[in-house]
């Protein structure tokens, strides 16, 4: 895996989520199977997951990407059941089991808060912007709720052994690809407690002298084999605790003031120095920190600006580069190829993670973070 939370795969083109996803599909071992007719067997692979959210006091629950609406028809009386399906097709066929959204999450507009019981079940693999979609299930879900996550593992013991022939990279739908490690670092720096974690096999149909033997024979397609999906059951981070943390964090930036005053100031004249030159910017960061880039660059950049991430040659553009380096975040200004200005700070990585993805949590804790 990479440094980044996850692998991204380009979607092709010729991808659909209509008929020939959830009708007549041929699986990875060459199967022709309709997927309307295996309600039952799906039923039976989420035995587990069923009968964790059967044992919860029921409430309001959301489906994020139902398809056919199998696991809603599983869940037990009293649920208010709702799902959000982006194929046209299977939306209609989940109708019967629940209120239905057809679209995307966030086109759904939920009030803050809604849900007591969110699922993410083998669709965060097929979405481009997982970050994007998890932001959205916190705001959505109760202080008190659940999300339940599940999605392949792209780094589990099958899929090292047997490589490009590993099962779960056939599907041409699954572009962000994630690790056991990467969805663990994933989930808790952003904000959800991992109560538990499963890896349904065993008690699976698919536990079978067949596939066993066929963990043999990597020049074919792997079998379905312990480890390649894994379940988290996760809850949002109680606010005590975050409380306790920005309280820390502010602690922190108090007795640190003035050096992270001097760091600011210091990079919002280096950035006018170069806006004023008529220079574009061009912004970098190490793996998954080029988001964070960005969103930092903005708020440093004088008010008014017209800094934009742009690309051009090392003569025409100024480059804004972020890297972490033993706990220190250094930007470096570079413009015409010489370097403008080089800064460092030395503050604990929670800063950045507060400042550029927790804004909302900290406001709620009641604590301001590079205010």
């Amino acid at each position: 895996m990479s440094q980044d939370y996850f692998v991204r795969r380009e979607l092709p083109v010729c991808a659909s989520y209509e008929e020939t996803y959830w009708g007549i599909i041929t699986d990875p071992d060459g199967n022709v199977r309709d997927r309307r007719q295996e309600r039952e067997r799906h039923l039976a692979d989420i035995q587990a997951e069923l009968s964790f959210i059967n044992a919860l006091p029921t409430g309001r629950m959301l489906d994020i990407g139902c398809g056919l609406g199998f696991l809603l028809s599983g869940v037990k009386a009293g649920w208010e059941r709702h799902g959000v399906e982006i194929s046209a097709f299977a939306a209609r066929h989940a109708q019967d089991h629940g209120q239905i959204f057809q679209g995307r999450l966030e086109d759904a507009a939920y009030p803050n808060e809604h849900f007591d019981l969110v699922v993410l079940y083998h669709v965060i693999e097929h979405v481009h912007d997982p970050l994007a979609l998890l932001k959205e299930i916190r705001r959505i879900l109760k202080p008190s709720g659940w999300l339940i996550l599940g999605t392949p593992d792209f780094d589990s013991g099958a899929a090292r052994r047997f490589g490009a022939n590993y099962r779960l990279l056939h599907d041409i739908t699954h572009v962000s690809l994630f690790s056991n490690e990467s969805m663990h670092r994933f989930l808790r720096d952003h904000g959800f407690c991992i109560e538990r974690v499963e890896y349904p096999y065993f008690e699976t149909r698919y536990f079978n002298e067949n596939s066993l033997l066929a963990l043999f024979d990597t020049s074919r397609i792997s079998p379905p084999f312990y480890g390649n999906f894994m379940t988290f059951y996760c809850r949002l981070e109680a606010l005590p605790k975050l409380k306790e943390k920005a309280q820390g964090l502010s602690n922190y930036l108090s007795g640190n003031g003035e050096a992270i005053r001097v760091f600011q100031q210091d990079c919002a004249e280096a950035l006018t120095a170069l806006l004023e030159q008529g220079l574009p910017l061009r912004f970098e960061g190490e793996g998954a920190l080029l988001p964070s880039a960005l969103s930092l660059a903005d708020k440093l950049a004088p008010s008014g600006s017209s800094a934009t991430q742009q690309a051009s040659t090392p003569e025409q553009t100024a480059t804004v580069s972020l890297t972490w380096a033993q706990g220190t975040l250094r930007v470096t200004l570079q413009a015409s190829g010489s370097t403008v200005q080089a800064l460092a700070l030395a503050c604990p990585q929670d800063i950045l993670l507060f400042t550029l993805l927790f804004e909302d949590v900290a406001a709620r804790a009641g604590s301001a973070v590079f205010a």
